[in-house]
């Protein structure tokens, strides 16, 4: 059944070509200066080639008479060769074409090939009692019989290295080397197989298996400097009409198959295919209904979901305004303990008192600082955490050094996106290091910058701050900013690094973030 689809789907794709060829006035031209065209062959390939005393017939030899009435090119054999020789005179151009080739990359190199016009598949055969075989990979390590320098050969060889190649002249002696008990098998094209099967009269081997090949393809193969004469034999070919293919497979071709089915067991399988349709269709009607079930289900879930979301929105959104509400109102609390502060302090006489209590009112500012942020950002998930840093540093800087020209340099990672439990530890820590730069670092001098990195590494925020200001007294390190530095990098599981050599340096690394 598979091959007979297969042969008549292919017949059917050569039908649509026209019968007669349209020749260019320059191929006419090549054909009147070569009415005779010679050609090389395998002499021992039945049924595709034969040569006998001086006679060439086959498959191949039927197509090339047809093309020849249709061009008016006589094709003239060269005498006594073998396959070796023809195809070395064909990479020498010392012939013009062989007529039954397998396409192969490596051919494809050095020759031009017209379209396939013989498609037949690749079998096993084997004795008739053995069913051990039912593909290629089935024979590694086994003994079988390959024609030398066959595509079989060069596919066999290239796919399946640890199949053991005993090679021969032709499939006639392939075959006889199964029945033999010589070799366990051969694979060969169904035609070759079929017609040596026949020719040397071996009723103990059939074809117990398709390959998973699926198509001998011959073509015409020519030099490449021959490309006039290929467009010529390919138009010749195209126009050769169904029955004539019919009749050339039928005359050579006789299909032998193991187990071949009858038509008692044909119309078993049609059954077969019937049923299987039958349940295919009853399956699909099942499957539409609970489909539908399906899509009513989720309509119903979807106009759940739709009501859920709607009342978890309004929800979120009243949330909303009341977490700005709150933070508005300890932002207002803030400003008004930072006022009580200020005047506290403004009514010391104690210096010393008069700068703590100048301290706490910078620390809380800086909190102040974060819940404006907040209150003023219509979504609260989300801190600018950069926009932060920079108004912090502007706003420390305006108290203390407010005529010098101290540049603020931020650079932050914009993949950083930080929730609002670690902002305010972090702005307290960035809080005591402007106000030490502000105070110490630039009291003798002019102008200077801070430079103030944030980014993530190996899973972990670091913090590096900088300022290239004059660190003159190392007591000023140890105060009670200090403690709170190391305080609140305890609070996000972090460590940090001072380093003072010209310049003063810090770098943060928080796990907790």
């Amino acid at each position: 059944m598979k091959v007979v689809l297969s042969i008549i789907f292919h017949l059917f794709i050569f039908s649509i070509s026209a019968q007669r060829i349209f020749l260019t006035e320059e191929e006419k031209l090549w054909i009147k200066n070569n009415p005779e065209v010679s050609f090389g062959y395998d002499p021992n390939w039945p049924p595709f080639e034969i040569y006998e005393n001086g006679k060439y017939s086959g498959i191949c030899a039927d197509y090339m008479k047809i093309i020849s009435t249709k061009t008016g090119i006589k094709f003239k054999p060269y005498p006594n060769l073998t396959w070796e020789q023809s195809f070395e005179k064909l990479k020498n151009n010392e012939i013009m074409m062989v007529p039954g080739a397998g396409i192969t990359e490596d051919r494809k190199k050095f020759l031009i090939f017209t379209e396939n016009y013989i498609h037949l598949p690749w079998v096993i055969v084997t004795k008739s009692n053995v069913n051990n075989y039912k593909h290629v990979k089935d024979l590694n390590n086994q003994l079988i019989s390959i024609p030398k320098d066959y595509m079989q050969h060069e596919v066999l060889k290239r796919d399946f290295p640890n199949i053991k190649l005993l090679l021969r002249k032709n499939f006639s002696e392939c075959v006889k080397d199964v029945s033999s008990g010589k070799s366990v098998a051969t694979i060969g094209s169904l035609g070759a197989i079929s017609y040596s099967i026949n020719e040397t009269g071996s009723k103990d081997v059939s074809i117990s298996a398709y390959t998973h090949y699926s198509n001998d393809y011959v073509a015409f193969a020519f030099p490449k400097k021959q490309e006039m004469l290929r467009n010529i034999v390919q138009k010749a070919l195209a126009s050769i009409k169904i029955n004539d293919r019919n009749k050339i497979n039928e005359k050579w071709i006789t299909i032998k198959i193991e187990n071949n089915s009858t038509n008692k067991d044909f119309w078993k399988y049609i059954s077969l295919i019937l049923l299987i349709i039958g349940i295919l269709f009853f399956i699909f009607y099942l499957w539409n209904k609970s489909l539908r079930k399906q899509i009513n289900l989720r309509k119903v879930i979807e106009n759940e979901l739709f009501t859920t979301l709607d009342e978890v929105k309004k929800q979120n959104d009243d949330k909303t305004v009341l977490l700005q509400e709150i933070h508005h109102r300890v932002k207002n609390n803030l400003q008004i303990i930072i006022s009580l502060l200020r005047l506290q302090a403004n009514s010391q006489t104690n210096s010393e008192v008069q700068n703590a209590l100048y301290e706490a009112v910078e620390r809380i500012n800086s909190i102040s600082l974060v819940h404006e942020h907040i209150y003023k950002n219509p979504n609260l998930a989300e801190f600018d955490i950069n926009k932060y840093i920079q108004n912090l540093g502007e706003e420390l800087k305006r108290i203390f050094v407010k005529d010098k020209e101290i540049i603020i340099d931020v650079e932050i990672d914009l993949s950083i996106h930080l929730d609002l439990r670690p902002i305010v530890p972090l702005a307290l820590i960035l809080n005591e290091l402007y106000s030490k730069s502000f105070k110490y670092a630039f009291r003798n001098k002019a102008s200077g910058s801070i430079k103030i990195n944030l980014f993530l590494e190996d899973n972990k925020l670091i913090l590096n701050y900088s300022d290239n200001g004059e660190w003159f007294n190392n007591s000023y390190t140890k105060n009670f900013g200090t403690y709170l530095i190391e305080i609140f990098t305890e609070q996000l599981n972090g460590v940090y690094q001072l380093e003072k050599t010209e310049y003063t340096s810090y770098r943060f690394e928080f796990s907790d973030f």
